[in-house]
């Protein structure tokens, strides 16, 4: 849905919601790669409809059957513009549960085998990363 909104925003409202939204923050690599094209256009100021999304990503090869499928869904989703900011906080909030599914996966697995040396530097660099999501996640949620 979130991409669906994007597809049919204005330049700048979708530039607004980008801005808090990363391309690792999308469930999928094919979903990075659309949010990622869709950020370049509205950068330079274009619409981002379905056609240019699609033209954009197969110019730069990242043009995959996942990625036709799921701009074809969101193109058809039926998402409101004007809820794009909604969307994008679900979108975080999903982000930052697997940001910390994954970390304590890591934190678990580097306690059995790492070096001591590395162990601080692992907490700190996935507490960095689940604090930076959910500090975009509360701006997005006002």
């Amino acid at each position: 849905m979130f991409l669906g909104s994007l597809l049919w925003s204005e330049p700048v409202d979708a530039a607004a919601v980008l801005d808090l939204v990363n391309d690792d923050d999308m469930a999928t690599p094919s979903l990075s790669a659309l949010v990622g094209a869709v950020r370049r256009l509205v950068s330079a100021g274009t619409p981002a409809g379905p056609q240019l999304v699609l033209d954009a990503v197969r110019r730069e090869g990242t043009l995959k059957h996942f990625a036709a499928k799921a701009l074809a869904d969101a193109a058809t989703s039926g998402a409101q513009p004007m809820a794009a900011r909604e969307y994008a906080a679900a979108v975080l909030s999903e982000s930052l549960r697997r940001r910390i599914e994954s970390a304590g996966r890591a934190l678990v697995s580097a306690a059995t085998d790492a070096a001591e040396v590395e162990l601080a530097p692992l907490v700190s660099k996935v507490t960095v990363a689940c604090l930076d999501c959910a500090a975009r996640l509360d701006e997005l949620r006002g």
